[in-house]
């Protein structure tokens, strides 16, 4: 198919024709269209929007990133990032045409090419521990969902290597992450990237001490740091709402501890809150269950006609747990 993109920004206006082959209903694709003195990213045929970064950006981008990365000349790095995710565009070297996740395939890639730097989402690294992986890599490094310590553990006993964690986003490139040298904290993404002042803020868009949950925010004022977009091109209320105060919100749910590392946390009570929004829902709670890949996640909803409670009337959310994991490790 032909993807036309018709871009407007005041009284300027830009038009591509983008060929578009062996793209399904469902699929994501990045784009990256120049323009000076701006370029915008774009998720086609799935976008929300379009995120405008200025051009010197990009090259910002390139920089920040290389630092995590660390890079030579004689490696060959390995990102297994969709197209439809920005990361596929500032650190992408090697590319493997592999349509659906096969763990065969990847270990045969990295097993029939000099690939020394690999970058994977966590899920990908818990698959690829069940089988042998001992191969020629040097550097690992993972991003797009918090990756679960005992993964990062077995990798270590099998390879002899760490995992290096990575956050951003498409708006942002590298928020934070463990860089080379670092103490890695399982658990954590690590701290702050260069150039990024990096807290944790409450509603009101104020710090809230090390140790407390709250939205990770990004410092706009007074320096606003480069490689933070611009703006949701033709969409000015929903690019005001991500500011509070002196921060860009980031709309993650986070802590920072005592020696400046950051923890994503997504607190059950966010989910509880959204599900009692629902007219038919009296009241909720929200325990994890065991899962094979992913070690423990909220997937399932069960309908009861009460919830154990303490004389005081707070649930009895340990109960819950209990119960749940019992039931699914029977």
């Amino acid at each position: 198919m032909y993807c036309c993109c018709l871009l407007q920004n005041g009284q300027r206006s830009a038009l591509w024709w983008v060929e578009v082959r062996w793209i399904w209903k469902g699929d994501c694709m990045f784009l990256v269209l120049p323009r000076v003195p701006e370029w915008w990213l774009v998720n086609v045929p799935c976008s929300n929007g379009l995120v405008r970064h200025m051009l010197r950006d990009f090259q910002d981008s390139f920089t920040l990133v290389r630092y995590w990365l660390d890079l030579t000349e004689q490696d060959v790095f390995w990102n297994m990032s969709d197209t439809g995710w920005a990361k596929s565009a500032w650190s992408s070297v090697f590319v493997h045409h592999m349509p659906p996740f096969d763990t065969s395939t990847v270990l045969k890639t990295l097993s029939s090419y000099p690939i020394t730097f690999f970058c994977t989402a966590p899920t990908a690294f818990q698959m690829l521990v069940q089988d042998d992986i001992s191969r020629a890599l040097e550097h690992c490094l993972c991003a797009g969902e918090p990756i679960n310590p005992e993964v990062m553990w077995k990798w270590k006993e099998l390879t002899g290597l760490d995992i290096y964690e990575g956050y951003g986003q498409t708006e942002t490139v590298l928020i934070a992450g463990t860089f080379k040298g670092m103490k890695i904290k399982p658990g954590s993404f690590g701290k702050a990237s260069p150039g990024y002042d990096v807290q944790v803020v409450d509603e009101d868009g104020s710090v809230v001490p090390h140790g407390q949950e709250g939205d990770l925010g990004i410092r706009v004022k007074p320096d606003r740091p480069f490689s933070l977009f611009t703006e949701y091109t033709g969409e000015p209320e929903r690019t005001a709402e991500c500011f509070c105060g002196e921060f860009y919100l980031t709309s993650d749910w986070g802590m920072m501890d005592n020696e400046g590392y950051l923890w994503y946390r997504i607190g059950p009570f966010e989910v509880e809150n959204s599900l009692i929004e629902h007219p038919a829902v009296a009241e909720s709670a929200v325990v994890s269950s065991p899962d094979p890949v992913r070690g423990e996640v909220a997937q399932y909803i069960e309908f009861v006609d009460h919830l154990p409670k303490t004389v005081s009337g707070k649930i009895r959310r340990v109960e819950l747990r209990k119960k749940e994991w019992g039931q699914q490790s029977s």
